[in-house]
């Protein structure tokens, strides 16, 4: 089957070739569940088959959970005839290496204000464990005059060698960090901020702060010495400015800032803005005292769905994000990763219809985009309208006292608001493979109850039941 046609099976039909890189060509592409305009990245066969599709998939999976205003959302992802994939909202606008290449160097002001709201996606990132890796003008896309960051997670799967893949260049040596460059594979968000600075240094001074004749030149040069001053390149460049992006580029990571958040504030802009979580402190003492805690909280999650819309169907079901109750920046994507492993191994159980993470995903994002955080009621309620889905499967995670986390679940009744079913807590240790075994078997088993038999679940009637 050909890659359009295996698109085609899962909804998406293929359009015209939008761009194209040295490793990947994107498409425009219809989504006809949806009945919305969407892009397509392909990864060329000279590259997609130097990348390991497990660690792609994985990473793309991270990805998908980050859920900001400055952050290009993906809707899917997938092998289709040996050719890796991943589905993102299609982008009325340019990217700002066309801006460039259109205008020249931007206005002290556009400049900064870009650079800022990059920063402002890459520091939500960098606080829930990603790094980009990639950012460069290519990956900068200006929706309505401003700036949204894409490729998410994709740098993090190509080859632990990302110079060179089948002779060409991975990865982009004008904005490329010292660290990255020597192949370093821990880098950290230093990385994207010395990438970021490189491409504010080339939306003020019309290049990038080191050039040369070839790749390696380009990279050899950042060892040698500090570029010349942007305020020297262009007088009308603040002090401060000039000085920020300097620090931003110094060889030694531990002599940058250490987060984007302080470079944006060096930059002469006010600190960015986080709103805080609150976040439950109760844990579950025992089973018992989990099922009896988690039904007072989920006893509110849920408006009824009334109005001239239909009953949700009950048998089709979504996995929600768990929320992050741990305080733990490293655990933030987690609950992302294992509402996909729940949905995975949901799909294979007969008699359920799940809805995928292709569906659940920009729903979870409309969510974010409208105010609702993650443990919010409207959030639930967002997901069951878009998805149409009766039945709601979310939880949350903790730190257990022994260090271990603990996983708390809740199925959900989205026509109602009533708590169908506690599970919980499962206690995240030893395999990966084993807790979402584990997990989903108990969801699987809860889910089989409720849809055989309609009078254990309380305060919702099936449809011929």
């Amino acid at each position: 089957m050909s890659l359009r046609g295996y698109l085609a099976g899962r909804g998406l039909d293929l359009g015209d070739e939008i761009g194209r890189g040295a490793a990947a060509v994107v498409y425009r592409a219809l989504d006809r569940r949806h009945s919305r305009v969407v892009a397509v990245k392909v990864f060329l066969p000279g590259a997609g088959g130097e990348l390991a599709q497990d660690r792609f998939l994985r990473e793309i999976r991270l990805a998908a959970g980050l859920q900001h205003p400055h952050i290009l959302p993906v809707y899917d992802s997938g092998v289709a005839e040996g050719a890796l994939f991943y589905v993102m909202p299609y982008v009325e606008g340019e990217s700002l290496r066309e801006r460039l290449v259109r205008g020249g160097p931007l206005p002290l002001d556009e400049a900064l204000r870009i650079a800022r709201e990059v920063a402002d996606a890459l520091g939500f990132a960098h606080a829930r464990g990603v790094v980009h890796r990639d950012i460069k003008p290519e990956n900068i896309l200006l929706e309505g005059g401003h700036a949204v960051v894409t490729d998410f997670g994709v740098a993090l799967a190509l080859p632990a060698d990302r110079l060179t893949l089948g002779g060409m260049i991975v990865g982009s040596p004008a904005y490329m960090s010292p660290e990255q460059a020597s192949g370093d594979p821990s880098v950290d968000g230093r990385s994207d901020l010395y990438a970021l600075a490189c491409v504010l240094y080339e939306m003020l001074a019309g290049e990038p702060p080191f050039n040369g004749s070839s790749p390696r030149e380009i990279v050899a040069r950042r060892f040698l010495g500090p570029p010349v001053p942007l305020d020297q390149r262009r007088p009308e460049v603040p002090a401060r400015v000039s000085a920020a992006v300097q620090q931003a580029l110094a060889v030694d990571p531990a002599e940058r800032f250490a987060r984007v958040e302080d470079f944006v504030v060096a930059l002469g802009g006010p600190p960015i803005a986080r709103p805080r979580r609150s976040r439950r402190r109760a844990r579950a003492l025992t089973a018992v005292a989990g099922a009896l805690a988690l039904a007072a909280i989920a006893l509110l999650p849920v408006r009824p769905v009334s109005g001239r819309l239909p009953p949700l169907d009950p048998r089709r079901v979504a996995v929600a994000a768990l929320s992050d109750e741990t305080g733990d920046a490293r655990l933030a994507t987690l609950g992302s990763l294992v509402a996909d492993w729940i949905t995975d191994r949901l799909s294979r159980v007969k008699g359920v219809e799940v809805v995928t993470s292709a569906t659940v995903v920009p729903a979870q994002h409309d969510a974010h985009a409208t105010g609702g955080l993650p443990d919010q009621p409207e959030r639930l309620h967002a997901l069951a309208v878009e998805t149409r889905a009766g039945t709601l499967v979310t939880g949350s995670y903790y730190r257990g006292d022994r260090g271990a986390v603990e996983f708390h679940l809740e199925i959900v009744d989205a026509n109602s608001g009533r708590l169908l079913r506690a599970i919980g807590p499962v206690y995240g240790s030893g395999r990966s493979e084993r807790l979402a075994d584990e997990l989903s078997r108990d969801v699987a088993g809860a889910l089989d109850t409720l849809m055989l038999h309609p009078a254990a679940r309380p305060g919702a009637e099936l449809p011929g039941g």
